[in-house]
């Protein structure tokens, strides 16, 4: 696992980092070392600095829905429907974002030679790898992996054999789900993906990454969901908020 179990969860709803900015690791610091002429590199670092400002309000909107949503997840008596329709309006910002996101990196292509971007290319190939070296070293530290943690508390509160392998199964395919999100989203970068790395990339190209991560996230919110509701047909409101307590530790 790449992306990381904590930060898996926040992009459900957040849509990524900072590596959403055109798909490209640190791309204004290549184009300011890479483009000859000034004048073009100029304007590319002006295009960025104005999508980052553009931004801001959306970063902060999103944090802003991930708290509601965390209140709303301890909520027992909140139904399942009313987390579902919450989650409509997020991703519908999440996709307005990335279309942003996109068209700024083609308004950027404007003033970038092909030899250029492969000079950036390698430049922010570089990056990540450095990125991805210090990102795995955190996870190899972790002493304790989120899913045995969650099964423990299982075994803690709900003795009945059933009921315990009931909920053991949607455990798994929780995690099941958001482990292939967390494929996808790894495989998202500029050294594995030939579409970020393509000089010639249509906005319907980058357009496709979006809509299949898209596509992940919503399938693992509504697993989210419905273990969170799997849950309550299987252990009395005690037992559940317990184990959503923990939930909430390790995955959220």
């Amino acid at each position: 696992m790449i992306v990381g179990i904590l930060a898996l969860i926040t992009a459900i709803f957040l849509g990524g980092g900072t590596e959403d900015y055109f798909l490209i690791t640190d791309i204004d610091k290549a184009s300011k070392e890479i483009i000859v002429d000034k004048q073009r590199s100029q304007e590319v670092i002006k295009i960025i600095k104005n999508e980052k400002k553009t931004a801001n309000s959306y970063y902060k909107e999103r944090s802003k829905n991930f708290s509601k949503f965390k209140k709303s997840f301890n909520n027992y008596e909140l139904s399942e429907q009313d987390l579902l329709g919450f989650y409509e309006t997020q991703i519908q910002s999440v996709s307005k974002h990335q279309d942003l996101v996109f068209k700024t990196r083609l308004a950027c292509m404007d003033h970038i030679e092909a030899s250029e971007w492969d000079g950036i290319i390698t430049f922010s190939e570089a990056r990540f790898e450095k990125e991805r070296s210090k990102t795995q070293k955190k996870l190899d530290k972790q002493k304790k992996d989120a899913w045995d943690v969650i099964n423990l508390r299982v075994d803690q509160d709900v003795t009945d054999q059933k009921n315990n392998e009931a909920i053991k199964q949607e455990v798994d395919i929780l995690k099941r789900s958001l482990l292939k999100l967390d494929v996808s989203l790894s495989e998202r970068n500029v050294k594995d993906s030939e579409i970020i790395r393509n000089y010639k990339a249509s906005l319907e190209d980058l357009k496709a990454i979006g809509t299949t991560n898209n596509d992940l996230r919503q399938q693992a919110f509504e697993d989210i969901v419905t273990f969170r509701e799997q849950l309550k047909s299987n252990v009395d409101q005690k037992q559940w908020e317990d184990i959503i307590k923990t939930i909430n530790k390790t995955l959220f």
